[in-house]
């Protein structure tokens, strides 16, 4: 049963009368929005981690994985991915599936001078997820010798979006919560990373 049904059915065991209010169009409007934001980044997460699981041994991305001993389940735990070296990598099925206006508010495809290009390029993808798994935006962290860390951009996150604020998400939140709610503990860290 759906999550509705089984409060239904609680509410019905305890005697009690729930209320319910119609959605306006505007509040459905909103979460329909958010839906397809969150299916466009589930789809643009599996995208890149196929793009990953594409490149060979040799590739920046898989050289800087085995350094930092990052291993397969890290990766599918997380869901890891690569933005390749090309500006259409996302943008063209994006565009051709009639979903650029989504694909402009998630932050994903940016438009300047009447051109679409992906927002991410040759970049270590990490999708960032709420609290219920929910892909609602990206970091990505480029190679070690590209000449935007050189502007100060190794690490890059999506912009904002409807679904996305930087100051209300947590990376690793879906992945730490069995545990926090096992133990009935979490353990907040700031740590603030330099250099390699």
């Amino acid at each position: 049963c759906t999550f509705y049904e089984a409060v239904q059915k609680i509410a019905d065991i305890c005697g009690i009368v729930l209320e319910r209010e119609e959605e306006t169009e505007e509040v459905k409007k909103k979460r329909s929005e958010k839906e397809e934001l969150f299916r466009l980044m589930d789809w643009a997460s599996k995208k890149y981690q196929k793009a990953l699981t594409e490149m060979p041994a040799n590739h920046w991305t898989k050289k800087m994985i085995a350094e930092r001993q990052i291993n397969e389940e890290t990766l599918l735990t997380f869901g890891i991915g690569f933005a390749p070296d090309d500006w259409k990598f996302l943008t063209n099925t994006i565009v051709e599936t009639g979903r650029l206006e989504n694909g402009k508010s998630s932050g994903m495809v940016n438009v300047k001078d009447g051109n679409a290009f992906d927002f991410f390029k040759n970049r270590l993808m990490f999708p960032i997820e709420d609290v219920n798994g929910n892909v609602i935006g990206f970091g990505g962290r480029c190679a070690d010798d590209d000449p935007a860390k050189e502007n100060g951009r190794k690490y890059i996150n999506s912009e904002e979006s409807v679904i996305y604020s930087k100051s209300r998400s947590l990376y690793g939140i879906f992945q730490a919560k069995k545990s926090i709610i096992t133990t009935k503990t979490a353990v907040l860290c700031v740590v603030i990373v330099t250099g390699k």
